[in-house]
Formats: structure tokens, C-alpha cells, sequence
């Protein structure tokens, strides 16, 4: 059976099954360090990691089946802010949590994603904040 199925969930269930392994790989390595770390899914953002019952840590997820790339312009990125705006404004005035985005897709050169990876020799977190800030402007 080759043909494709007008009603076929597959593609969101390989988003499903990618977050819940990535929640399991975000506690793995909590837990080695802190064996009361917790996290909890598709409250705030798809997976909350927690310090008690603070949320210190919210991860998008952004599964693809296929190669590609992530940029300043690309849905997923807005997608994900606009998921974060709505996680802010429940959280009021409790303090920021951490806010990380993990994608199977490649980082688009010179995007603004690229100023913001984990690395600290090339993260420059005032770039991308000019370079949002731009786009933002533009729209």
C-alpha cells in the first residue's frame, strides 16, 4: 500500500514520539545531577523542566521528516515565540525561565538562531536581539 492516506496522523505522531524521547533525554541528564528533577509535558511549552514546582527550562520541539532549515523567518521559530509569549504571561512574575528551541532541521547561515547556540565562543545573544528586533520591525 503506497498510496497516501488522506487522513493519515504519521507525520504528527513522528512529532509526538520525537517530544516524548527528548523529555526523556532532558531528564536523563538532569537526573544524574539532580535526582529530584522533574519535568512535565504540553503545559506550559511541550516539555517543562522544574526545579520543585518552578519552571526553570521551556523546550519547543520541532520535529521534520524530511532535511531542511530553520531561520529568522521560518514558522517554527515564530511559532515557538508565540508559544512563549502565552507561557510568559501564565507565569506573571515568577522568575524567566530558560527558553530553548530544538529542531531536527539545520540552522540557517547568518540567522538570528545562529547567534543563539549553546556554544559561548560564538553565541551573541545582543545580535540576535537586533537582528529579532529588525524583523520585527519589518513586518
Amino acid at each position: 500500500m503506497t498510496e497516501k492516506m488522506p487522513h493519515s496522523a504519521a507525520g504528527q505522531m513522528l512529532g509526538y514520539l520525537y517530544q516524548c524521547e527528548w523529555a526523556l533525554v532532558e531528564l536523563a541528564q538532569r537526573w544524574f545531577k539532580d535526582a529530584e528533577a522533574t519535568l512535565r509535558m504540553e503545559m506550559l511549552d511541550d516539555i517543562d523542566l522544574l526545579h520543585g514546582s518552578v519552571p526553570v527550562e521551556l523546550v519547543q520541539s520541532k520535529h521534520h521528516g524530511g532535511q531542511g532549515e530553520i531561520g529568522s523567518t521560518s514558522a517554527d521559530l515564530w511559532r515557538s515565540i508565540n508559544s512563549w509569549c502565552d507561557a510568559l504571561e501564565i507565569l506573571g512574575d515568577a522568575p524567566l525561565p530558560l527558553l530553548r528551541l530544538v529542531t531536527t532541521q539545520q540552522v540557517s547561515a547568518g540567522s538570528l538562531l545562529e547567534k543563539l547556540r549553546a556554544d559561548p565562543q560564538t553565541r551573541d545573544v545582543a545580535a540576535a536581539l537586533a537582528a529579532l528586533e529588525e524583523l520585527v520591525v519589518l513586518c
